[in-house]
């Protein structure tokens, strides 16, 4: 089976749809055989951080996707994974380094949303919005809750 043929047909077995450690035990199976596909890396990374189970850690998934940066240096969506797990470890500074990182290979505006999220965390609320006025798509239902959840201090916790 390809990569791509496994991706598209993978289906997470745990509760509610969400990624289980049986999962994950299938992710790294797969790849025994790809250990070079940085979307696989990145799937393994992002599934063992919404995994059910305790086998794995988070530090599991910061690696994954170090490695997928490793086999895949160009590609935006290793930087903004470890953007937003640096971010849910409250790592701020890491986290807007990596978001960064991702701003500079894609023109998704997932990346600049996180961006502009830990900005905000870390108090620079005139940056943060900053980062939301580059955003592409300024009718985003996301993108409004975002700008009204900076303007108004939600994030900032100082």
């Amino acid at each position: 089976m390809s990569v791509d043929s496994f991706i598209k047909t993978f289906q997470f077995s745990g509760a509610g749809g969400q990624p289980s450690e049986v999962d994950v035990d299938k992710i790294f199976e797969m790849l025994q055989s790809y250990p070079d596909s940085a979307r696989l890396w990145n799937l393994c990374g992002d599934s063992i951080q919404l995994s059910d189970g305790d086998r794995y850690c988070p530090e599991d998934a910061r690696k994954c996707y170090e490695t997928a940066i490793q086999r895949s240096p160009n590609d935006p969506e290793a930087y903004e994974s470890l953007g937003f797990w640096h971010d849910i470890e409250n790592e701020f500074e890491p986290a807007a380094k990596y978001f960064r990182l991702a701003i500079q290979r894609t023109k998704s505006d997932v990346p600049r949303h996180g961006l502009a999220r830990v900005l905000a965390q870390l108090g620079q609320k005139s940056e943060a919005l900053l980062e939301i006025d580059q955003c592409l798509d300024q009718q985003s239902i996301d993108l409004k809750i975002l700008r009204d959840e900076i303007e108004n201090d939600l994030w900032y916790s100082g």
